[in-house]
């Protein structure tokens, strides 16, 4: 002890070992001290320097560190409560898929555009993916182990967020498109506007790409992989305590998950924008739930990154923050876009839906006054009759239903089974 808190030792032993000790002799060895006899492995002197001559310096000098010093460890119990989580998002996106499967010509789920609502539970199962490759730790795992499931870990978040969050405002935008000249003021009123799964493709196709355009440059340059920290060392510079966890050397290797955080982000705020413009047709758009589903996403995403990043070696708070993450997003996203609709469909109430858009006066001379337009699901009808729809908030005066109907006849309506788009 007196040579851990001071560093220097008032009294000493020199001794060489005698010829005749072996190992299995050394313990019982008598070695007289200071007017005692001590046993010479029991010899605090002997003990302490044997230690410290014998202790880890650097962490690169073994490939398990955690065998010579004292490792911090993300306890099991946090481990297990993230593959309950992994367990429920599963549950629910099979269970969802099966019924989005089934109940795919209902009313409701054409409106919701099946496809992307497909998308979206892909997406999820990518992103809550994730949670099991950060639940590892050199306890159980080897050092190629770890690297693999940390570039896993990352890729999967990025990506499954990507697809999830790119299919939404996807979804939302085509609703826009078609839309977009149901306004007060707007000409051509009585045009078709065809608007496909492809020509929304982009935002789905371009983020992923982005998002592998800046993960390759990532792991290319910096990458993101195990690495064992000391977060306590005594004077001689020697480890008494690590950490490891996932993590980039490089100087700057907060740039690209800022980078991929400030992206996904904008996509976010973008989705939230287009929620707002639709939200007159959020019959068909979804705007109100897409709205609420997209502002807990912005939340959750700026909570998390600000307490990851102050967590520092503090890998427990780290791990449950991440993986509380994952399944919290992709569970409000399915719970607030999907199973509403599944749940009408159990009840058989899939086909009991007002497709019409009201708010509009007829423009058809020779159609009952009460009639009102109406539009298939946008996932099998990428068409609608302009003419039909109008802002439900906004009712058209006589003089410019007449002035509509003299400059242009409108056509008629789509039928609800029509299987084009």
């Amino acid at each position: 002890m007196e040579y851990i808190e001071t560093g220097k030792l008032n009294q000493t032993i020199r001794f060489t070992p005698n010829p005749i000790a072996t190992g299995e002799s050394w313990n019982g060895m008598i070695v007289e001290f200071l007017g005692k006899a001590y046993a010479a492995d029991s010899l605090c002197t002997w003990n302490v320097y044997h230690e410290r001559i014998n202790g880890l310096m650097d962490t690169a000098d073994t490939e398990n560190v955690c065998s010579w010093v004292d490792c911090i460890f993300i306890p099991e119990g946090l481990f297990i409560a993230g593959y309950i989580m992994v367990a429920i998002n599963y549950l629910l996106i099979v269970v969802c898929s099966i019924l989005l499967f089934i109940h795919r010509k209902k009313k409701i789920i054409l409106l919701a555009q099946p496809f992307f609502l497909a998308l979206i539970l892909l997406g999820s199962a990518v992103d809550t993916t994730s949670i099991i490759f950060m639940s590892r730790d050199s306890r159980d795992y080897t050092r190629a182990e770890l690297d693999a499931g940390c570039a896993a870990f990352v890729w999967l978040l990025t990506l499954g967020q990507m697809l999830t969050t790119a299919t939404l405002v996807a979804k939302i935008y085509r609703v826009k498109k078609v839309t977009a000249q149901l306004r007060p003021g707007a000409s051509n009123i009585a045009k078709k506007t065809k608007v496909t799964t492809k020509d929304v493709a982009f935002f789905i196709i371009g983020g992923l790409i982005v998002d592998i355009i800046i993960l390759g440059v990532w792991f290319g340059t910096d990458p993101f992989r195990w690495s064992t920290t000391p977060t306590s060392q005594d004077f001689n510079g020697l480890i008494l305590q690590a950490v490891g966890q996932c993590s980039s050397n490089g100087t700057n290797s907060w740039v690209y998950p800022m980078i991929i955080v400030i992206l996904h982000l904008l996509l976010l705020v973008y989705a939230n924008v287009l929620a707002y413009q639709t939200r007159a047709f959020h019959k068909i758009s979804d705007s109100k739930m897409a709205a609420v589903c997209v502002f807990n996403s912005i939340q959750l995403l700026l909570i998390a990154t600000i307490i990851v990043a102050m967590s520092g070696n503090n890998v427990a708070i780290a791990y449950i923050i991440k993986a509380c993450y994952a399944f919290l997003n992709n569970f409000g996203v399915i719970a607030l876009m999907i199973l509403p609709k599944l749940y009408k469909c159990l009840l058989n109430k899939g086909d009991d839906v007002n497709l019409a858009v009201s708010g509009i006066r007829n423009t058809r001379r020779s159609q009952p006054p009460t009639q009102q337009g109406n539009i298939s699901g946008l996932g099998d009808v990428s068409h609608i009759d302009r003419a039909s729809l109008y802002n439900d908030r906004v009712s058209l005066t006589d003089a410019s239903v007449t002035e509509s109907t003299s400059r242009r006849p409108t056509e008629p309506d789509i039928a609800e089974g029509s299987e084009e788009g």
